[in-house]
């Protein structure tokens, strides 16, 4: 069996758009196809992990300058720096990098690469893990 890891930067309850939503349903989708799914997110809250609809969703406190469900809250200057930071990150932070080994996934499916940064792609694939985004 397929162990799929969806990393989005927000799954329900916490929504700030489409993206989210359709994590949500395409988790859901895999899940009654038979596969193993988890869900790599993110919250304001300390880390945990919740099972919802037999998806094991991994929720990591935000490890950016701020969590970008909550981007319309922030001054233009931090935005700048969450944009460069985004932009010149070339791995993912520690704590995700962690989370992803602890899950162990065969494949990597991005749905969202806000507060992840498309330093993800890469580390992914020198772990030779199998990379799909939406």
């Amino acid at each position: 069996m397929n162990r799929i890891l969806i990393c989005a930067r927000g799954y329900p309850p916490d929504v700030a758009g489409g993206g989210e939503i359709s994590t949500e349903l395409i988790a859901r989708g895999l899940k009654q196809l038979g596969a193993d799914v988890h869900v790599l997110t993110f919250t304001q809250q300390e880390s945990r992990v919740d099972h919802v609809n037999g998806v094991q969703i991994h929720r990591l406190k935000c490890p950016n300058i701020y969590w970008s469900i909550l981007a319309s809250e922030q001054p233009p200057w931090k935005k700048l720096a969450w944009h460069l930071s985004q932009s010149f990150r070339l791995t993912p932070p520690l704590s995700i990098r962690q989370a992803i080994e602890g899950i162990q996934p065969s494949i990597l499916h991005s749905s969202t690469i806000e507060d992840f940064g498309p330093g993800l792609w890469r580390w992914a694939k020198s772990q030779g893990l199998v990379t799909v985004h939406s």
